[in-house]
């Protein structure tokens, strides 16, 4: 993991903007909603300094597992992976801090890049009335470096006697590194 970790720091180096295309769908009894966002994220050395819409203040940002300064909070263990195709890993993680700003999944990494391929995580806690939910990121290449390309996810919230689903779908594209912070804000947003 300390590979992957190098790795990832090494990609996330500088400014990088880029921009996203969302849908949720929720349905529950009586309730039935579609959220579409066209909006944009500028990250610092990986981390989040900007975006087009405020984060949410009940869903901190996600201490990631293949960070380097949190590996000490995660621990890891090869495991078992049918669809990893040959010259990749799975790697199982898990936190014994059970909160909002860890999970716990699995990456697929390429054993010869120490690169991400795929992963899947289930966040501890998530915000209310959401009870439980799954998400899964695809990796790859991109102008700005190796990134997630795409993000899915499945939830079931509850209020009462009450169950409701929702799909979540997002696709980031394409990152672009930029000479500082103000510069990144004004391309993405002069963008439709």
């Amino acid at each position: 993991m300390r590979r992957v970790a190098t790795q990832y720091a090494q990609s996330a180096r500088g400014v990088i903007g880029v921009r996203s295309q969302s849908l949720l769908v929720v349905e529950a009894p009586l309730f039935k909603r579609r959220i579409a966002n066209d909006g944009w994220f500028v990250f610092v050395d990986g981390v989040l300094e900007k975006s087009k819409d405020a984060p949410d203040p009940r869903q901190p940002p996600l201490r990631d597992p293949y960070r380097t300064e949190y590996l000490g909070e995660y621990v890891y263990a090869f495991t078992s992976c049918e669809d990893c195709r040959p010259g990749t890993e799975a790697v199982a993680f898990s936190s014994p801090i059970r909160d909002v700003r860890h999970a716990s999944g699995t990456l697929v990494v390429d054993t010869a890049t120490a690169l991400i391929v795929a992963q899947t995580e289930t966040p501890y806690k998530l915000p209310w009335p959401t009870k439980s939910g799954d998400l899964v990121a695809t990796w790859g290449t991109t102008d700005g470096g190796w990134f997630p390309k795409s993000i899915t996810g499945s939830f079931v919230g509850k209020i009462g006697p009450f169950v409701g689903h929702a799909r979540y779908a997002q696709t980031l594209s394409p990152y672009r590194r930029f000479e500082d912070v103000a510069t990144a804000t004004a391309a993405l947003s002069q963008q439709p």
